[in-house]
């Protein structure tokens, strides 16, 4: 696990103009912008990818799926089976498979672009 009580200085980092919107004493903790080090589990994995070579896309695993199914399980009991469980690349491509399945093409809909 990280230590949240080591904070790294990146008010010098290249392009975060959060350090610009707000008083020194403020540590804005931006959603995929985290300012402090990541756990060693992940730094690892990291390494270990990058050992590898290969850094594109990978389908997923069958533990994918049975991971995401164990999860809805346990946060919201629902059951949801590991086949019905539809992989896409992005939320934009989701929207596009969900329209597809439940949308008729005969209407009109507004799809709020996806937010992080």
């Amino acid at each position: 696990m990280t230590s949240f009580n080591s904070v790294p200085d990146r008010r010098n980092s290249i392009n975060l103009s959060k350090w610009t919107w707000y008083p020194k004493d403020v540590l804005p903790l931006w959603l995929a912008d985290m300012d402090f080090p990541a756990a060693p589990q992940i730094l690892e994995a990291l390494h270990r990818q990058v050992a590898h070579g290969v850094l594109g896309y990978e389908m997923p695993s069958p533990a994918f799926y049975e991971t995401i199914a164990s999860r809805m399980m346990g946060l919201y009991g629902w059951n949801v089976d590991p086949e019905s469980i539809v992989y896409t690349a992005g939320v934009n491509n989701g929207y596009n498979v969900a329209a597809r399945i439940l949308c008729s093409p005969s209407r009109g809909y507004l799809i709020h672009t996806p937010v992080y």
